[in-house]
């Protein structure tokens, strides 16, 4: 088994490209939307699999994770009053920005309404957007069903039924 996996992990290839630095102006301000262009060397034969990384992120803080509703990351409907534990974001004007109908950018939430998912979950939310092109230049396609457990998408964190909505 030990030279099954030393095989494997000699096949591996990784390619590593920090984009924080290359994306603000001469006033340190974020540029957007940021273009990072790089350039892969060797031929990395197929499946590809793409991740990012984040520092200073702290997912595991004790404060991020009491800061959620259980209830209403399985699914349930919630007014802002049954919300609980969801210190400091219970509505959507709660995050600070502004907060868009899902599959329509165009379509504002409305800012009264109860922040779905609630809690610091709400304010953490990762909007990189990341596209691949083949040495012609063709997109690549890139696969985001089946990224995450099963475990986690049939009992822990369900859409809304009117998550069209919210």
């Amino acid at each position: 088994m030990g030279i099954v996996l030393i095989t494997m992990d000699m096949s591996i290839k990784e390619v590593e490209v920090r984009y924080d630095n290359k994306c603000t102006n001469d006033e340190g301000e974020l540029v957007n939307p940021c273009v990072v262009d790089f350039t892969v060397d060797e031929t990395i034969e197929s499946p590809v699999f793409f991740y990012y990384g984040l520092t200073n992120f702290y997912q595991n803080h004790r404060k991020y994770l009491i800061s959620r509703d259980h209830e209403q990351l399985n699914g349930e409907i919630k007014s802002v009053d049954d919300l609980d534990d969801c210190e400091p974001v219970y509505r959507n004007r709660d995050v600070k920005t502004p907060l868009y109908a899902w599959g329509n950018p165009n379509e504002p939430l409305d800012p009264d309404d109860p922040a779905n998912p609630c809690g610091l979950v709400a304010k953490s939310f990762f909007t990189d957007r990341y596209e691949l092109e083949d040495a012609a230049g063709e997109t690549i396609t890139m696969l985001e069903d089946g990224i995450a457990w099963d475990a986690d998408v049939e009992n822990k964190f369900k859409r809304a039924p009117n998550s069209e909505n919210v």
